[in-house]
């Protein structure tokens, strides 16, 4: 029996993704880090753009999202923290 709250319910989930953030990895082994949410198929990657003035925390630099582009051809889902 598909009732309308099954159905919106099935509807959602279906629209629904878990993206894993940069900022959670092992920034001291990227290459690895990235390579690993790749075998769990991702297909995408949340990136926080932090300049350290919208918030304190330690920024990820420009130069070390080129080196990921690099190494991976899943989609970035960007997050820019600044002012």
């Amino acid at each position: 029996m598909n009732t309308d709250k099954n159905l919106q319910s099935d509807q959602i989930s279906k629209k629904l993704s878990i993206i894993p953030s940069l900022i959670c990895t092992d920034l001291c082994n990227l290459d690895q880090e990235v390579r690993r949410i790749e075998s769990l198929g991702c297909k995408m990657l949340h990136v926080d753009i932090i300049d350290g003035n919208f918030s304190p925390s330690m920024p990820i630099g420009l130069e070390t999202i080129k080196q990921v582009r690099k190494i991976t051809s899943m989609d970035f889902d960007v997050h820019l923290m600044i002012v």
